[in-house]
Order: C-alpha cells, then structure tokens, then sequence
C-alpha cells in the first residue's frame, strides 16, 4: 500500500496510474471507423493499421493515411523478413517505399503475377516466411518471393478461410459449400 504522506488513506498501487489501453476514434488517426490488420514494425517500432480508407502509420506520437489506389480499403497488412511493408486490398498489392521526402508509399506489385491471375478478390489473409510473403483471398492464395517470383492458386471449389505455418509448413483452413 501506498500513503500520500498527508495523513490520507492508503492507496492502492494496482489501481492507480494511466491504462494500457487507449480508445481512438476515427477523428483522432484520420482515417475511416474500420480497422482490419494491426501490425507493429520489429525494426522501427512504427504500427501500421489496414483502413478503409488505406493503410493508416503510426510512430508514437502521430498518425498518418497512406492511401491506397482510388482511396480503397486494406485489409491485410503484413512485414516481411527484410522489413518492408506489404498491403492487399481488392485485386492489388502493394508494397511501401519511401518518396523523395522519405515517406513510405505504396508502390502496386500486382503486376509481378501473371495476367490470368490478378482477378483474386479482396485479400484478407496474410503471412510473411524467410522466402517471400503469402497473401489469400476467400478464392485465391498468392506468393510473392523476394527473388521476384510471384505465384497464384485458385482455390476451387473452396474458400481459403485461414492460413498459417507450423513446423516450417504452410496450413490452409480450407471451406467447402458442397450440397
């Protein structure tokens, strides 16, 4: 217990103090009232934020809207083994880079997969390996490698609704609508 010295009664020390949490709205980051992917930089600390309205930066003391093409919405944010940022939204990714101020800005690697591939959907899934990134869709899962690869695979007559790696292997939760 805790006395404040002026004869008062003692406080407690596990309830005083300022939370661990803090509740945003949408006026206080700049950004749309829904958030998807949370990730948080290993090497800059900055926290990166998947937004309706793009991908929403944040590195401690203020926010910034990094928009995605036409305004668009990123679900899925996910930082790779060499520290760069990727973003997936509705048919696209990107990866940020800096500009001539050095500000990171996406930069669309959509193109890296074949022409026949680019209709995938909107990407919600996400998960970064020391050979490259795995993005998925409810209908497509993609890879894009840092040797400049990219791979997509239709998903059938299921829906990826998952995605992970365990022992070293990738693991997809796979949903089939069969009658």
């Amino acid at each position: 217990m805790v006395a404040d010295g002026l004869g008062a009664a003692p406080v407690n020390p596990r309830f005083t103090g300022t939370p661990f949490l803090t509740s945003l709205a949408a006026e206080d980051y700049g950004g749309a009232p829904i958030n998807y992917h949370v990730v948080q930089h290993p090497q800059t600390g900055f926290v990166y934020v998947g937004n309706n309205q793009g991908a929403l930066e944040f590195d401690g003391a203020a926010w910034r809207l990094i928009p995605f093409s036409d305004g668009g919405v990123v679900p899925i944010i996910v930082v790779d083994s060499r520290g760069t940022v990727w973003l997936g939204g509705p048919n696209e990714v990107a990866v940020l880079r800096p500009d001539a101020r050095g500000e990171l800005q996406p930069i669309d690697v959509t193109d890296r997969l074949p022409r026949g591939a680019r209709d995938f959907g909107r990407l919600y899934l996400g998960h970064a390996r020391p050979e490259g990134v795995y993005l998925a869709s409810p209908s497509h899962l993609l890879f894009f490698g840092h040797d400049g690869t990219a791979r997509s695979w239709p998903a059938g007559a299921t829906i990826f609704n998952g995605l992970f790696f365990h022992d070293g292997a990738l693991h997809l939760i796979l949903i089939s609508f069969q009658g």
